[in-house]
């Protein structure tokens, strides 16, 4: 079996024929045995009844993206606090000085639509 093999791909291989009209296949089948196919006098450039090419062209796709909020300077006044110190006083001490803050406002999703360019291809009739 595989010297008829080998001699129909040692003959497939020494027959004159133009690119892409002989292709050859090696693979596993059922239940494990490898498999070879050959073809002769196929081409997909000149056999393709079942596809056909489809263009490329622009699609509007919308999707979401979120939106941070916006920020704002917010003024912070100095906050004190009593405590004692080493000798047992009670004293008022600056636990924070004052100075604006930077707030940052709530974000938000917002949908935006956009022109994507789509490749041509081939499709299926």
């Amino acid at each position: 079996m595989r010297s008829i093999l080998l001699l129909s791909l040692v003959g497939a291989l020494s027959a004159p024929a133009a690119a892409g009209d002989v292709t050859f296949g090696f693979g596993y089948r059922d239940g494990g045995r490898h498999g070879v196919s050959v073809r002769f006098g196929y081409s997909d450039r000149k056999h393709n009844h079942h596809r056909k090419w489809g263009p490329g062209h622009y699609e509007t796709v919308h999707r979401q993206v979120w939106v941070p909020g916006a920020c704002e300077q917010v003024w912070q006044p100095a906050q004190y606090a009593w405590q004692y110190d080493h000798c047992g006083h009670r004293v008022r001490v600056c636990v924070r000085a004052a100075g604006y803050v930077t707030v940052q406002g709530p974000g938000h999703y917002e949908t935006v639509c956009e022109q994507v360019w789509v490749p041509g291809r081939y499709v299926r009739c």
